[in-house]
């Protein structure tokens, strides 16, 4: 019998889900100008918008910055899963597009543990979805 999936899980997955659409939403429209095709943020190869995952130049997990997209960034599937992420020119990256200080913070929130609560969670996907919704209303204008 397969186990079910407890509501917390369930509900990460949905927000993640939101968070990737965004993500790989917003960085198609800055990388090309379509919200269908995007760079991969480390290797510069145009791919569509569903063979881009939203990669985290943390890890993130302890959840401290597991929805921070100012660390999630579009990379084909060879950066995000065969290279593991391609740690190096994804740090290269941040410095060029963040600074030091950005980057150095996003190091010092992933140091901690955060726990979302179920309700906090709704939010966020509700909010990534507003704003995938205002990118895409941008587009189709």
């Amino acid at each position: 019998m397969a186990k079910s999936k407890s509501p917390y899980k369930t509900q990460k997955h949905k927000t993640w889900n939101a968070c990737s659409k965004y993500v790989r939403t917003r960085d198609c429209l800055l990388s090309t100008g379509s919200p269908e095709y995007g760079r991969c943020y480390t290797c510069g190869q145009e791919f569509h918008i569903t063979k881009l995952d939203a990669g985290h130049y943390l890890p993130g997990h302890h959840m401290a910055t597991f929805f921070d997209t100012r660390g999630i960034h579009i990379q084909c599937v060879s950066c995000n899963r065969t290279l593991e992420g391609n740690r190096i020119i994804y740090h290269e990256c941040m410095l060029r597009d963040y600074g030091k200080e950005i980057v150095a913070e996003l190091w010092r929130l992933d140091k901690g543990v955060r726990k979302y609560s179920i309700a906090e969670l709704k939010e966020l996907e509700a909010e990534f979805n507003q704003k995938t919704a205002i990118l895409l209303e941008g587009v189709l204008v």
